[in-house]
């Protein structure tokens, strides 16, 4: 009945020596995710939002299985990092765009997991190259705003 009263909720004290926080990059693109980041705003205009490097912990949560098979889906994916989510106004996601450099070479298998996880949460998933010229970015765009222009009719 007062079970609670037993658990012990002190703080536990950890000695972490001299260790302490620091940077871990000056910047939170790198310089090819910032190319991508000013094309994306500017083709997007003021109709929507670009959010760089989300956490996949802040857009997805998992249901229907048990506590444990949720659990255990969402570890799947919880340190996963979007490069871009793209947000109405309202910040109301809708899609996430990746941007596909070297590193993803030998991870297509991993990034159909991630672009089926994204989907299935009913996301729009754009994969980009590296460092994508203005035209796919504006192919982007002009189907974003398109989609989202018949969701309003």
């Amino acid at each position: 009945m007062d079970d609670f009263r037993q658990l012990d909720v002190r703080p536990k004290t950890t000695d972490y020596g001299s260790a302490r926080f620091t940077l871990k990059n000056p910047a939170l693109l790198t310089e090819r995710e910032q190319g991508c980041y000013w094309r994306l705003v500017n083709a997007l205009g003021p109709d929507f939002i670009v959010m760089g490097q989300v956490a996949f912990s802040q857009m997805l949560t998992v249901k229907g299985g048990t506590g444990y098979q949720n659990h255990a889906l969402f570890s799947t994916m919880r340190q996963k990092v979007a490069d871009f989510v793209i947000c109405r106004k309202d910040f109301t996601m809708i899609a996430v765009v990746e941007l596909d450099d070297s590193s993803h070479a030998n991870k297509r298998d991993k990034d159909k997991i991630r672009d089926r996880a994204i989907k299935e949460a009913g996301l729009l998933v754009f994969r980009l190259p590296s460092t994508p010229n203005h035209e796919p970015v504006e192919r982007l765009a002009d189907v974003l705003k398109r989609l989202d222009q018949l969701q309003t009719v």
